[in-house]
């Protein structure tokens, strides 16, 4: 179990979720699953953009 002691509020993490979901056309729990992957942070920002941008489905 990953435990993650960022005193970042879970409000602020909510509404940073939400953004990326409004600007991104994923839902609010793709972007959490994004978030929650394994993936490392240029791969998961090349996903992000190859969908943004119709590349991939």
């Amino acid at each position: 179990m990953i435990f993650d002691w960022n005193p970042t509020p879970v409000v602020h993490v909510l509404e940073l979720i939400q953004r990326a979901s409004a600007q991104t056309g994923f839902t609010v729990a793709d972007i959490e699953a994004l978030v929650d992957s394994e993936l490392e942070t240029c791969h998961l920002l090349d996903y992000i953009t190859a969908v943004v941008t119709k590349r991939m489905n």
